[in-house]
């Protein structure tokens, strides 16, 4: 496919934003978990760009944005409206979950693709 360049291009991208969050987390930003955060989800859009060079399986990236979602959920909760960090988590992390989803692999049924 011509365009298969620009997915890999996107996954490169994805994870350097990614490696961007990791290294504020390591430094200590302010807002740890959330760069965390979006370092997981920027590896994950990374192997959704590119599936033939994802190394984790499916229901490990399904809980990871699952445990970001209730993380941040718990953190709205218990802060309430003020803090807009956390919903913004809780909206990504459920477009993840919602694209893990829609976008399951193909599988083959005796000899046949569905």
């Amino acid at each position: 496919m011509q365009t298969a360049w620009i997915a890999g291009v996107f996954a490169v991208t994805c994870l350097a934003v990614g490696a961007f969050h990791v290294v504020r987390a390591a430094r200590r930003h302010a807002g740890v978990v959330g760069e965390l955060a979006h370092g997981t989800m920027c590896a994950g859009m990374a192997a959704m760009f590119l599936p033939a060079a994802d190394p984790l399986p499916r229901p490990v990236w399904f809980g990871a944005f699952v445990a970001i979602g209730a993380w941040f959920t718990a953190v709205a909760l218990r802060r309430g409206p003020r803090v807009r960090e956390a919903g913004h988590h809780v909206v990504c992390a459920g477009a993840m979950v919602f694209m893990l989803v829609v976008h399951a692999p193909v599988v083959a049924v005796d000899g046949l693709v569905t």
